[in-house]
């Protein structure tokens, strides 16, 4: 048996729609946080059986979910034997806290060991945007980039940075969310009007988080990443059925967040597929910020510092 780990990585800069539906090639490059104490544990063990098994979460996955593993693992598999593949995320799955990527950077890091390919973190990140395009970025430390590309050149890498940052989670609604990730990225690249000015402002904005994190500017970086949210929200407002995955409690935070912000303190959002807010700050902030929202929401919050890229347990 491997056992693997993967933390949850939070964008920045959004994934947000593929040009290569097959080999999972983002349109655009992305740069996440990758978080400290929100992760996956994934264990695979060879078995005689005609079929993989999957387990999430302590509950046996449905034969359409683990058809759709038994793919992602076919492109590490050496040979013909199955696998038994354990998984548990210690946060709610598929609530928009990117479970697919911390799950698929801890199957991959387990199946690199298990297959003894010894991929590198790079080529291994080729590999493993093939299950979840996002899940590349886990493999990393702190920051991570995934370049848009083609086969070859799209892959993942670690960004160095000293910048101060650190990360509140607020669980506003743990409900598997309604649209998959998967799904309704390519419905927005399919319809979404606004699409295209999302791509160009998102190449902008990947260019200056990047010189921002270089500088230690966590104003910046906090400023980039929230326009870049509310961007990526803004694509699914202008599909042929208007869609948004925040929810008026998310609202009410969001309002809630940029008065804290008025009033001196480091705070900044961003926002994935589902109802969950993220807020950027950093270690002389984070306190008073974390006081200020318990006082104000009986939400959970989920304090986060940079995490480490995924690793064999």
């Amino acid at each position: 048996m491997i056992k693997a780990q993967a933390n949850v990585n939070i964008a920045l800069i959004k994934y947000w729609g593929k040009k290569d539906e097959v080999l999972f090639l983002p349109y655009t490059s992305s740069l996440s946080l990758t978080l400290d104490n929100l992760y996956t544990i994934t264990s695979v063990e060879k078995i005689s059986n005609h079929s993989d098994i999957f387990i999430l979460d302590d509950k046996l996955m449905s034969q359409a979910e683990t058809i759709k593993v038994s793919k992602f693992i076919d492109f590490f598999r050496t040979d013909q034997k199955r696998l038994k593949i354990t998984s548990h995320n210690n946060f709610p799955t598929a609530a928009g806290l990117a479970s697919s990527a911390s799950g698929y950077a801890a199957l991959a890091t387990a199946l690199n060991r298990l297959y003894r390919l010894n991929l590198n973190k790079s080529d291994l990140s080729k590999l493993t945007r093939l299950g979840s395009g996002s899940a590349s970025r886990s493999l990393f430390d702190k920051f991570a980039v995934w370049q848009t590309g083609d086969n070859e050149t799209s892959q993942a890498y670690h960004l160095a940075s000293d910048l101060d940052i650190e990360m509140i989670i607020v669980i506003i609604d743990e409900k598997k969310k309604s649209f998959s990730s998967r799904d309704m990225m390519k419905k927005t690249v399919e319809q979404s009007r606004y699409y295209q000015a999302f791509v160009k402002q998102s190449e902008n904005d990947f260019k200056a988080i990047i010189k921002a994190i270089a500088d230690l500017d966590i104003n910046l970086v906090g400023q980039i990443a929230e326009r870049n949210a509310f961007m990526m929200h803004g694509t699914m407002l202008a599909l042929d059925e208007p869609f948004l995955y925040l929810k008026p409690e998310s609202f009410q935070v969001i309002e809630f967040v940029r008065e804290l912000r008025n009033s001196g303190l480091v705070a900044y959002l961003t926002m994935d597929a589902g109802p969950n807010l993220k807020i950027i700050t950093d270690s002389k902030n984070s306190s008073l910020v974390l006081e200020k929202l318990s006082n104000e929401f009986s939400y959970q919050l989920i304090h986060s510092r940079p995490g480490k890229g995924s690793l064999i347990l």
